[in-house]
C-alpha cells in the first residue's frame, strides 16, 4: 500500500498509471474527488504477460486536476512462481516448475496472533539445499533450483506445514 499526498486541494483527481512493456494496469475508480473525502481508496490491479521476466519494475502513478500534475513513482516485484503463506500453510502445497525455475515464497499472515506466531522458515527436506531465515511479514525468500527432482519442503515451526516443489528437466 501506498499513500500520495497532494499540495492544495483540487477539486477533482484523474488517475492513471503506467509501467514497463509486459505490464498493464487497470485503475478504479479512474477519477476522486479528494475534497469529499480527505483520503480516497484507489484500487490498482496490474496484469503480467507469461513473457515478462522475474524483477523490479518502475511503475508511475500520475494524478491530474485542477491543472497540476503530480506523479509519483513505485516499485512493482513480478515473480513467474509464487508459494503464499496465508496462515500456517503453503498455497499451493505443491508446484512444478521447470529446470532453472526461481521459486519466491512470500509470507502474507493477517494481525500477529491472528493466525500463528509469526515465524515461518523454508526447510527443503535435502541437506544440500538450503534452510531459509525465518520470513517476517510481507517478506520473501526465493531459491533457484538447478537440477530436476522432487524437493519436499517443511516450515521447522509449524508441523504439518508442508509442501512439495517438482522441477522438471
Amino acid at each position: 500500500m501506498s499513500i500520495l499526498t497532494f499540495g492544495g486541494t483540487p477539486s477533482t483527481l484523474s488517475l492513471s498509471v503506467t509501467g514497463p512493456a509486459g505490464i498493464s494496469f487497470a485503475v478504479a475508480p479512474t477519477l476522486i474527488s479528494p475534497t469529499v473525502s480527505t483520503s480516497s481508496m484507489v484500487q490498482v490491479l496490474g496484469k503480467v504477460s507469461a513473457s515478462m521476466a522475474n524483477g523490479t519494475y518502475p511503475v508511475t502513478v500520475t494524478a491530474t486536476g485542477s491543472g497540476q500534475i503530480y506523479t509519483e513513482t513505485l516499485s512493482v516485484k513480478v515473480v513467474k512462481y509464487l508459494v503464499v503463506m496465508p496462515g500456517a500453510s503453503f498455497v499451493p502445497l505443491s508446484l512444478t516448475v521447470p529446470l532453472g525455475a526461481t521459486v519466491t515464497w512470500l509470507r502474507l499472515n493477517g494481525e500477529l496472533g491472528t493466525f500463528d506466531d509469526g515465524t515461518h522458515d523454508i526447510n527443503f527436506q535435502s541437506p544440500s539445499l538450503p534452510v531459509s531465515p525465518g520470513i517476517p511479514q510481507y517478506d520473501t525468500f526465493s531459491y533457484t533450483f538447478t537440477k530436476a527432482g522432487s524437493y519436499p519442503y517443511v516450515c521447522d515451526y509449524h508441523p504439518g506445514m508442508a509442501g512439495t516443489i517438482t522441477v522438471t528437466p
